[in-house]
């Protein structure tokens, strides 16, 4: 009885003993996740008091692709950088509107008009309840925007962009756990930026780039809702 006991108490004194360092290891590393989704644009590209262009003037909505890549701090931190490139739907009959021609040039014969967007910044989420097979989590950004409205016909080509800084980028959504290494669920974004800069370029012209006033700055907005695939390596 005394060798059981002995040998019970050395057993529990062993599974005591904290794991070394190195066994918390898989809680951290590298995480890759991808997006796809519907994005609605709202606000403005430049507003004064004689004139407001609406992001809604060119753009009816995207579909957004979209990378994060960055490292995980334990089980509930992620810190990285993301990249979006979205397929914008141009709205024809106000994009690109020429009042010389009296109608809009993305409905003119021959014409046709396409649009991207494009962002890059740095994030962070904090993943709630990581031990859970949903795991709720929300993030915060902020980064650089690109928007390009192009339009072409035979020989010829145009593209506007719009460049500025996206000050804000709000997150949240939801991991179903599928394994160790992947989880998979939706999410919300809100972009909040504003244009500072707009650049004219066409065949055989050289680029343009034009400063927007102060007085003329305003802001615009992306909403943003899909499903997340997410990579633990």
């Amino acid at each position: 009885m005394r060798k059981l006991i002995a040998t019970l108490l050395a057993f529990v004194a062993i599974a005591a003993v904290p794991a070394p360092a190195h066994a918390q290891a898989k809680d951290s590393g590298f995480s890759l996740a991808a997006r796809v989704g519907y994005g609605f644009p709202m606000g403005n590209v430049a507003s004064d008091s004689t004139a407001t262009l609406a992001l809604t003037d060119d753009f009816s909505g995207e579909v957004p692709l979209w990378l994060d890549v960055g490292y995980r701090f334990g089980r509930s931190f992620f810190v990285g950088a993301y990249f979006q490139y979205s397929f914008a739907f141009v709205k024809s009959s106000t994009a690109f509107v020429a009042s010389q021609v009296g109608q809009a040039v993305c409905e003119l014969p021959g014409v046709s008009c396409s649009g991207s967007d494009v962002r890059l910044g740095a994030e962070l989420h904090y993943i709630f309840s990581p031990e859970a097979s949903f795991q709720p989590w929300a993030g915060i950004g902020f980064g650089y925007e690109w928007t390009n409205l192009s339009a072409s016909a035979p020989g010829v080509e145009a593209t506007l962009q719009y460049r500025g800084f996206e000050f804000l980028n709000l997150q949240v959504g939801g991991d179903f756990k599928v394994s160790d290494a992947f989880a998979l669920g939706p999410f919300v974004a809100f972009s909040l930026g504003q244009y500072d800069t707009i650049v004219l370029s066409a065949t055989g012209q050289p680029s343009q780039s034009l400063d927007i006033p102060s007085n003329a700055k305003s802001t615009h907005e992306w909403l943003q809702v899909g499903v997340k695939g997410t990579f633990n390596l």
